[in-house]
């Protein structure tokens, strides 16, 4: 396995651990549209996930849901959803996830 789908798989495994600890209970909303909510718990889960990739690859770039980090000039650009589905997460439906991809040069 690539250090790259290494490092995705720990990350998603991490930030999936701390959803399923604040599965179910009361959330802190930051926005609420209709057809999409904004939780504290995403920017929690997105700040998480940076770090664990800002530390193995400091040059790389980050597209997330909640916000960008890292070089944005970078030829890889991370996309991260941190909690994918949050609508379903939200109102105790358990399907959602913790969705990272690494594109390359366009690729």
């Amino acid at each position: 396995m690539s250090p790259e789908l290494t490092l995705a798989t720990a990350a998603a495994r991490e930030a999936g651990a701390l959803l399923r600890e604040n599965f179910g209970g009361d959330h802190e909303v930051d926005e609420m549209l209709t057809h999409d909510i904004k939780l504290a718990l995403d920017v929690k889960s997105q700040d998480l996930i940076e770090k664990r990739i800002l530390e193995s690859f400091p040059d790389h770039a980050i597209y997330g849901e909640e916000g960008v980090a890292g070089n944005q000039d970078s030829d890889t650009e991370w996309i991260v959803d941190p909690i994918d589905g949050t609508v379903n997460f939200f109102f105790g439906i358990p399907h959602f996830c913790v969705s990272i991809a690494m594109r390359q040069g366009g690729d």
